[in-house]
C-alpha cells in the first residue's frame, strides 16, 4: 500500500497530462490494431472476390491509417515524455525540500553519504524504471486488452487459447522473479552504505593520507562492495533465466496457433485472412509479451526506490513552524526561565534549571568544562530544537510563537568552524542576504577587517575559497563569518568559541571587529578564551548541565574556586612564571 500511495502521488502531479496521454493512447492503440483488420479483408478480396478495386481501397485506407498511426505515436511519446519528466522534477523537488526541512536530530541520525544517496542514486534509479515502465506500459496495456478482443471476434478459442498461455507464461515469470525485490532494496541500501563511507573518507582524505591508511580505507569500501557484487550476481542469475523464457513462450505459442489455425482453414471454419491477421495480432502481442518480464522487473525495482524515498518522507522530525508572531523592529531581550533539555541519546537532563536573563547591548557569557551544555543553549535560541522544560522568551514571548524563519534571520551566529560554500567570499559574506548590492556587501567587508585581509589575495574578494573553505585561513573564515553578521544586522549575536583557532594578529583583530559588532545587539558568548570572556558585561558558569554561578568575571575569579581552577592555564601560568622569577632573584640576592 504505501508504494502504490507512492505511485499514485508519482504520477498525479500533472492529471492533465496523465488524461491526455491515456486518451491519445488509447487512439493509437485502435489505430495500431485496425490495421491487421484491413489486411485481412485484403486478402480475403483478392482470395475470394479478386477484386481490385476493394484491394486499393483496403491499401488506401491501410496508408492513411499507418499515416495517422505514426503522428499520434510521436504525439504519445512527447506527452509521455513530458509528463513523467515533470513527475520526477516534482518527486525530486519535494524530496529536496523534505530533507532540508528536517530538524538536528534527523541528521544527526543519518551520515551525510547516505542521505545523498537516497536523495539523489535512489530517486535517478526510480526515474529511469517509472520511464521504462510507463512509457509503454499504457499502450501495451491496451493493445493487450484490444488485441485479446479482435482475436476473440476472429476465433474465440484461439483466443481463450492464447489468454491462457499468457497467464502461464505471467505465472512462471512472477515465480522466478519474486526474489527481485528484497535482492534490489538490499542492493540499494548497501550501495547507500557504501557511499556514506565513501565520503566520509573523501571528507578526512588529509587524516587517512597523514596516517597513511589508503589500504585500509580501501578494504572497508571493498567490503560493502562485494556485497553489492555478490547480489548483482545472483540478480543477474535469475534475470537469466526469466529473459529466455519469455522468448521461448512466445515462439511456442506462434507454432501452436499456426498449427491449429491451419487445421481450421483445411477444415472450412476459418478464411486465410482470419488466420493471417491473427498471427499479425500474434506479432503484435509479442512485443508486449516479451517486455512483461522487463515489467515486472522495472515495477519491482519501482517499488524497492519507491518504499525507500517513501521511508524518508514517513521521517518528519522539523522543528515545529506553526508560529505567527513577527519579530519586532526594536531591541530584543532574551530570557530564559527554568529550562530543561535532553537529546534522545541522554537518559538525564543536559541543562537543567537554567534561567538568566540578556539585554540588548549586553555581552552575556557563558563559560564551563566540555559536556557542560553551553553549546546546548545556543542550539535552543536558534530552534535548533525546543527545551523539554520551561520557556525561552524574546520580549517577553515565547520563541515557539515567532515564525520561524523570520526568527532565525534574527539571530546571527559565529562558531569556531565556519561553514563556507564553494565560490567566492563576496559569494559567502552575501550568503544570508543574497539580495544585498555589491557596495553592501563590500562595506560589510570593510567592516569586518576582510577587505585589507583579502588585498593579498590576486582576485581579492573574488577569490574562489574551495570547498568548505580549503583555500583560505582559519582567521579569514572567521573574518568572512563576521562579515556575515554585519551584512545581516542581526538583533541578537550569538558567538560559539568564535576565536578557538586564532592568535596572534588574527586575534587581534578579530576580537576587535567582535567589539564593534556587539555594541548595541544582544550578545551571548561561548568561549574558552579569557580576552573574550574578560569583554562580557556577565558571566554564567556551568557546570554538568546546571548553573553554578553568576556575576561578573572578576567577581567570579575572585569568589569561586571551581571557576577560578577552570581558568588556571591561562591566568595563573602568568602568576607561576612572576614566583618563579622572584624565587630566582631571591636566591641571587642571597
Amino acid at each position: 500500500m504505501r508504494s502504490l500511495r507512492f505511485f499514485w502521488t508519482y504520477i498525479t502531479f500533472r492529471k492533465d497530462l496523465l488524461v491526455l496521454m491515456l486518451t491519445v493512447s488509447a487512439v493509437v492503440t485502435a489505430a495500431e490494431l485496425y490495421i491487421p483488420w484491413i489486411v485481412m479483408n485484403a486478402i480475403d478480396a483478392v482470395v475470394e472476390h479478386r477484386s481490385m478495386e476493394q484491394l486499393n481501397t483496403w491499401a488506401i485506407q491501410g496508408v492513411v491509417l499507418v499515416a495517422g498511426f505514426y503522428v499520434l505515436h510521436a504525439v504519445m511519446i512527447r506527452i509521455d515524455a513530458q509528463l513523467i519528466l515533470r513527475c520526477s522534477y516534482n518527486l525530486r523537488r519535494r524530496l529536496y525540500a523534505h530533507i532540508i526541512g528536517q530538524g538536528l536530530p534527523f541528521f544527526e541520525r543519518y551520515q551525510t553519504g547516505e542521505l545523498i544517496h537516497r536523495a539523489v542514486t535512489d530517486t535517478d534509479a526510480f526515474d529511469e524504471d517509472i520511464e521504462d515502465l510507463f512509457s509503454e506500459l499504457p499502450f501495451d496495456f491496451l493493445t493487450l486488452v484490444g488485441v485479446t478482443v479482435f482475436m476473440a471476434i476472429l476465433d474465440i478459442k484461439m483466443a481463450l487459447f492464447v489468454v491462457v498461455f499468457m497467464a502461464i507464461n505471467a505465472g512462471f515469470a512472477w515465480y522466478l522473479g519474486r526474489p527481485l525485490l528484497n535482492l534490489e532494496k538490499s542492493i540499494q541500501s548497501t550501495g547507500a552504505r557504501l557511499t556514506a563511507r565513501f565520503q566520509e573518507s573523501i571528507s578526512g582524505i588529509r587524516t587517512v593520507q597523514s596516517f597513511a591508511n589508503e589500504d585500509v580505507e580501501l578494504a572497508r569500501l571493498d567490503v560493502d562492495n562485494r556485497e553489492i557484487l555478490k547480489k548483482e550476481l545472483k540478480e543477474g542469475k535469475i534475470e537469466s533465466v526469466m529473459e529466455p523464457m519469455a522468448d521461448s513462450m512466445t515462439m511456442l505459442g506462434l507454432v501452436l496457433v499456426v498449427w491449429y489455425g491451419g487445421a481450421q482453414i483445411i477444415d472450412g471454419n476459418l478464411t486465410i485472412g482470419a488466420l493471417v491477421a491473427f498471427i499479425a495480432y500474434m506479432e503484435i502481442l509479442a512485443e508486449p509479451l516479451e517486455e512483461l518480464e522487463g515489467y515486472y522487473r522495472d515495477y519491482l525495482g519501482c517499488r524497492a526506490m519507491a518504499e525507500r524515498i517513501q521511508d524518508l518522507f514517513d521521517e518528519d522530525e522539523a522543528v515545529p513552524d506553526d508560529g505567527e508572531q513577527v519579530v519586532g523592529e526594536g531591541s530584543i531581550e532574551i530570557a530564559f526561565k527554568d529550562v530543561g533539555f535532553s537529546y534522545e541519546a541522554r537518559r538525564k537532563g543536559l541543562v537543567e534549571g537554567i534561567s538568566f536573563a540578556a539585554k540588548p547591548g549586553e555581552v552575556l557569557a557563558i563559560v564551563g568544562r566540555n559536556g557542560a551544555g553551553k553549546s546546548t543553549l545556543l542550539n535552543l535560541l536558534q530552534r535548533f530544537y525546543d527545551p523539554d522544560e520551561g520557556q525561552i522568551t524574546a520580549s517577553g514571548t515565547d520563541l515557539r510563537q515567532f515564525d520561524l524563519t523570520a526568527w532565525r534571520k534574527s539571530v546571527g551566529v559565529m562558531s569556531q568552524d565556519t561553514f563556507l560554500f564553494h565560490g567566492s567570499i563576496l559569494d559567502n559574506i552575501a550568503y544570508g542576504n543574497p539580495e544585498a548590492n555589491l557596495e553592501t556587501v563590500t562595506d560589510a567587508a570593510r567592516t569586518s577587517g576582510l577587505a585589507e585581509l583579502a588585498e593579498k589575495f590576486p582576485n581579492g574578494l573574488e577569490t574562489i575559497v574551495g570547498e568548505r573553505g580549503s583555500r583560505v585561513s582559519g582567521g579569514e573564515r572567521q573574518r568572512i563569518s563576521l562579515a556575515r553578521l554585519f551584512l545581516n544586522d542581526p538583533k541578537i549575536v550569538l558567538l560559539d568559541e568564535p576565536t578557538a583557532h586564532l592568535d596572534g594578529e588574527a586575534l587581534r583583530g578579530t576580537l576587535e571587529s567582535i567589539r564593534e559588532l556587539t555594541k548595541t545587539r544582544t550578545t551571548i558568548v561561548v568561549s574558552h578564551h579569557l580576552e573574550l570572556v574578560e569583554q562580557a558585561d556577565k558571566v554564567i558558569f556551568l557546570e554538568n548541565g546546571v548553573m553554578s554561578a553568576m556575576g561578573a568575571h572578576a567577581e567570579l575569579l575572585s569568589e569561586n574556586r571551581a571557576y577560578r581552577a577552570l581558568w588556571k592555564n591561562q591566568i595563573p601560568r602568568e602568576t607561576r612564571v612572576q614566583r618563579m622569577r622572584r624565587n630566582m632573584e631571591n636566591q641571587v640576592e642571597a
